[in-house]
């Protein structure tokens, strides 16, 4: 006679493995869906090239403002770094002032690299 908690856990693996199959299923369903709306989109996009000049200029706004995003965000850094400097004792001053430069000289390497 079988256990019943060995048929319990036979169970639960088949309808684990039955859950998984139905998870692949779905996602796959949803990424066709997905490239079927993506492919109706382009097909509309190129019969009115109106909006895709539209949406080019709106994609280079939001870029030129999560840059000045990013730009506003450095200037915050560097002033609230200013800040702890000028607030920290003079011995822990230049121990700050010798991690932040060399922290910023690594980074800046590593992006110069890049190009």
């Amino acid at each position: 006679m079988n256990d019943p908690e060995d048929l319990i856990k036979e169970m639960m693996k088949t309808t684990g493995s039955a859950l998984q199959i139905e998870n692949i299923m779905m996602e796959s369903f949803r990424d066709l869906l997905k490239d079927e709306i993506k492919n109706k989109m382009k097909e509309t996009l190129e019969k009115n090239p109106e909006i895709k000049k539209e949406i080019g200029e709106a994609v280079e706004t939001l870029i030129e403002a999560r840059l000045k995003e990013a730009y506003a965000l450095i200037k915050l850094a560097k002033a609230s770094s200013k800040l702890g400097l000028e607030a920290a004792p003079p011995k822990i001053r230049d121990e700050m002032v010798q991690s932040f430069t060399s922290l910023f000289e690594k980074e800046l390497m590593e992006l110069m690299k890049g190009f």
